[in-house]
């Protein structure tokens, strides 16, 4: 039996270094750069469009249930339109509805976007995008988290076995797909933002992950959609973990979703939610990354976020990007993934 184990593990090494060193420069010409904005005051956001626009940079931006102030967002949007830079609206929820969209609050994620698409209305802005934040709520992410660090993995399998049965996930690809169908009538486009762990289930008609996450994808006729991946939160959890895991989500994307798919990276510089931390304090990691997704053959790209960039300022992070070799496919990612691909095997089905 060992001998068989040791076999099986040779051979998944050798796989794995038999992939040849990758040399990738991203071509800033080519791609469609953004950044995310989720907690800077606006006025601040307004100070960073010329160099958003000097770095062709489009602005996903911020505006919650909870408080939304739609005269100063409208401020930013008609001033950044003026500058040639493009604002797509990142709708959030209160932290009582999950914050993000998912399988258990449709009726409040709809009740938002009819309220907000009718506020810009009335201010005469023609809406071009709308970004739809597709993430379980807070509050399963952060009891699952603390079951794993505290080695209840058994624990934490059956919180995710029962929320992907405590809620219908077709039920909610259904309303979600009508929703951005309306959207798309009213000429709106529609960016889906996703967990990176949803493109471990995609294979699976029966989408475990999506269920377990409340995570809908399948179904709806999004203009564009992302995926997180985050190597920041791999580093926290795992330890030194290099692009190369970025690599693989982003050749995955790529592969389901051609020129539709893009990759959110990161996170470069202090980060507040859902707790504070310190994400990359080095341009070249974050570098690193875009050299990664460029490789991969993806050109949409998002980073994560003008909230830590701002400190030191755009120019910093990306004033200049140097081709760099990935070099030979690490081990680590390899196992990741697979380990992620099988994993979902221990979730149920998703009706």
């Amino acid at each position: 039996m060992a001998a068989t184990l040791a076999f099986i593990g040779l051979g998944i090494f050798m796989l794995a270094m038999a992939t040849p060193a990758i040399t990738a420069k991203p071509n800033l010409s080519h791609s469609e750069l953004g950044i995310w904005s989720e907690f800077l005051d606006y006025s601040k956001v307004r100070n960073f469009l010329p160099s958003l626009k000097e770095h062709h940079l489009s602005l996903s931006l911020a505006i919650s249930a909870d408080h939304p102030n739609f005269d100063e967002f409208a401020k930013v949007y008609i001033e950044a339109e003026e500058m040639g830079v493009e604002v797509r609206p990142w709708l959030l929820l209160t932290e009582k509805d999950g914050y993000w969209f998912n399988k258990w609050n449709f009726p409040q994620a709809k009740s938002f976007v009819d309220l907000f698409v009718s506020e810009m209305k009335q201010r005469n802005i023609k809406l071009q995008w709308l970004v739809f934040d597709v993430e379980p709520p807070r509050s399963l992410i952060e009891e699952a988290q603390k079951l794993l660090q505290e080695g209840h993995y058994l624990t934490a399998l059956h919180l995710l076995q029962h929320s992907s049965q405590d809620a219908s996930l077709a039920a909610a690809e259904r309303a979600y797909a009508q929703l951005v169908d309306d959207l798309h009538q009213q000429g709106v486009h529609v960016q889906g933002v996703i967990s990176n762990f949803v493109l471990n289930d995609l294979q699976d008609s029966h989408r475990r992950i999506q269920s377990a996450l409340g995570t809908p994808v399948f179904g709806i006729a999004w203009d564009e959609i992302s995926f997180m991946v985050y190597r920041v939160e791999f580093q926290r959890v795992l330890g030194p973990v290099g692009p190369w895991i970025v690599y693989e989500y982003a050749k995955r994307a790529h592969s389901f979703f051609g020129s539709r798919a893009g990759l959110d990276i990161g996170e470069a510089g202090h980060v507040s939610y859902p707790a504070p931390f310190s994400g990359y304090t080095d341009p070249q990691d974050l570098k690193d990354d875009l050299a990664a997704v460029s490789a991969a053959g993806l050109e949409k790209i998002h980073i994560y976020s003008l909230d830590g960039i701002s400190e030191r300022g755009i120019h910093f992070w990306l004033g200049s990007l140097e081709a760099k070799s990935l070099g030979i496919r690490d081990l680590e990612s390899f196992a990741l993934m697979f380990l992620f691909d099988q994993g979902r095997l221990l979730l149920p089905e998703a009706h």
